[in-house]
């Protein structure tokens, strides 16, 4: 890895927050060595400020009084970020030692790679899926299945937002995160962008990071509804913004369709937590049809 001595100080840490106060220290230690760590807090109820401020106090902070969304907090920081690339970072994640070199060493290897992403685990070190197929050719695949071990760095057509280390001059030609898109499927979306302008994606499996998955913000049942029901609004949103009118409908009847029955199914088994699940993504699948904007509901 002849560029590890330089690796850090070529890297903008970049850490959307949202009431993570509980789950951001191992982040910040992981990302401590960045000479520009930039955190940008979608309007947090609880400590998140106040705790970045006593563990990272070279950090720049920007705070935002009303929610964003990821990708347009995301944006935020990569506006104000100045190094060659940009590691997007969840709050709930860490890198583990090496990672960030690694990472800086495969994109030096592979100059048209616009993300560079490291394989995932999580807090007890089992697997979790780090790349994938494109959002459009997964449907057609087991929603459950085992792949096997990458022996190499692949060439992949997703990478999870959970950890990437974004090329700037990529992002800057893309535009970054579509603000559009409030929550999920934010990520699918630029994969999409970069590889139709040409630039590649690597997940490069000697880089590693924990990802606790899910515990970016405390759960409650607000946090769950709003999280499923932009999940549905997401999916639909990106169906019409890259296949058009024709797919929407299609997708959209299926989506209708599947998300009906299961709330039904898990109703009437008085399973609460699965209703509320699938009713909410109903719900969001049909706000888009209604015209609603990704942030309403």
């Amino acid at each position: 890895m002849p560029s590890t001595p330089d690796s850090w100080g070529r890297v903008s840490a970049v850490i959307v927050t949202h009431n993570s106060a509980e789950v951001i220290e191992p982040c910040l230690k992981s990302v401590a060595r960045a000479p520009e760590v930039i955190v940008v807090d979608n309007a947090s109820a609880d400590t998140t400020v106040e705790t970045v401020e006593s563990l990272h106090r070279p950090a720049v902070i920007v705070t935002i009084a009303d929610n964003l969304g990821y990708g347009a907090a995301a944006n935020e920081g990569f506006n104000r970020a100045t190094r060659e690339f940009l590691l997007l970072i969840n709050p709930d994640a860490a890198l583990e030692d090496q990672a960030l070199e690694r990472l800086i060493a495969a994109a030096d290897r592979y100059q048209t790679a616009g993300i560079l992403a490291p394989r995932l685990v999580d807090s007890v070190g089992q697997a979790q899926r780090s790349h994938d197929a494109s959002l459009f050719a997964r449907d057609a695949m087991a929603r459950k299945r085992t792949d096997p071990d990458p022996e190499g760095d692949v060439s992949a057509e997703f990478l999870s937002g959970a950890v990437m280390l974004l090329r700037k001059k990529a992002v800057d030609q893309t535009g970054g995160f579509d603000p559009t898109i409030f929550l999920y499927y934010e990520d699918d979306d630029l994969c999409l962008r970069l590889r139709e302008k040409g630039w590649s994606l690597v997940l490069v499996p000697e880089a590693v990071a924990h990802h606790i998955g899910g515990a970016s913000e405390p759960w409650s049942l607000q946090s769950h509804w709003s999280g499923n029901w932009h999940m549905g609004w997401s999916r639909l949103y990106l169906e019409n913004k890259h296949r058009g009118a024709k797919a929407l409908r299609k997708e959209a009847l299926r989506a209708c369709l599947r998300y009906a029955g299961r709330s039904l199914v898990h109703l009437l088994r008085f399973d609460r937590v699965k209703f509320e699940r699938n009713f909410a993504r109903l719900c969001g699948s049909i706000g888009y049809l209604l015209g609603f904007k990704g942030r309403g509901f």
